[in-house]
């Protein structure tokens, strides 16, 4: 039953991404809604697929402009991982990432704070494929602290992301 389970699921996954880097955003909603509709029956609630289904659905809510949505959305993905996987995991890394970015565009910047750094700090602890996610991460903390008008902070993930563009360039 599992496998088939999984089968429906990343195919429901896969369309739903393709709907969503096309723009077609509604389609992706309902891709990434049935997935995880499906994990919650199987799987139930608290489990690490039902939470990584969800955070997908919470960035199509971020695409359309309904923070408030995925921010109820990204608190409910927190706080299941954090009870189904290490504390440091990239997936909660991912989720307090995308929180922070639900929270700065609602200007409640010094919550986005707190969420874009602690998920910006486990991104960096943790390997392949989070690495492609760290710039992502950091260019939310520059304009986070430039809406926070603290220049000293904003400058200094400006010169990570320099320094790292840097790094890639000459390798």
């Amino acid at each position: 039953m599992c496998s088939n389970v999984t089968i429906a699921c990343n195919g429901a996954f896969a369309v739903g991404y393709d709907h969503r880097v096309s723009g077609k955003l509604p389609e992706a909603e309902t891709d990434y809604s049935r997935t995880a509709a499906i994990y919650r029956a199987v799987y139930g609630d608290q489990h690490q697929n039902t939470a990584i289904a969800l955070s997908h659905l919470a960035e199509v809510y971020l695409d359309e402009g309904q923070y408030a949505r995925a921010e109820h959305v990204l608190r409910e993905v927190i706080q299941s991982l954090s009870q189904t996987v290490l504390a440091g995991h990239y997936s909660i890394g991912m989720a307090r990432v995308k929180l922070a970015r639900a929270l700065l565009r609602e200007k409640r910047y010094l919550e986005a704070e707190s969420e874009g750094l602690a998920g910006y700090e486990i991104l960096k602890k943790t390997t392949s494929p989070a690495n492609k996610r760290l710039p992502p991460a950091r260019e939310e903390l520059v304009t986070i602290y430039d809406s926070l008008h603290q220049p000293e902070k904003a400058a200094r993930f400006r010169s990570l992301s320099a320094t790292a563009e840097i790094r890639k360039c000459c390798k």
